[in-house]
């Protein structure tokens, strides 16, 4: 299934360099990190009765697709190499 983040830049670039050292990818990393955290054996993960919808662009920020946000990030990081 596919579903679209808001992340904060410094989380992401975090997991990005994360997912670098170990050699995966982000979906493989946010698969298995939320993976173990669903099935914490304390308890401290609770489940939302509903998750939390809002409007794209009710809060300001674009409606982008997958593929537009992909093609932001390569330009982003292909800007820092030059």
């Amino acid at each position: 299934m596919r579903t679209t983040l808001d992340l904060p830049d410094p989380l992401f670039r975090q997991a990005k360099a994360l997912a670098a050292q170990r050699g995966t990818s982000l979906k493989s990393l946010f698969a298995d990190m939320l993976s173990k955290a669903l099935n914490e054996p304390d308890g401290t993960v609770r489940r939302m009765d509903r998750p939390p919808i809002s409007q794209a662009g009710a809060l300001g920020i674009p409606a982008r697709s997958n593929g537009e946000l992909a093609r932001m990030l390569e330009q982003e990081d292909a800007a820092k190499l030059r």
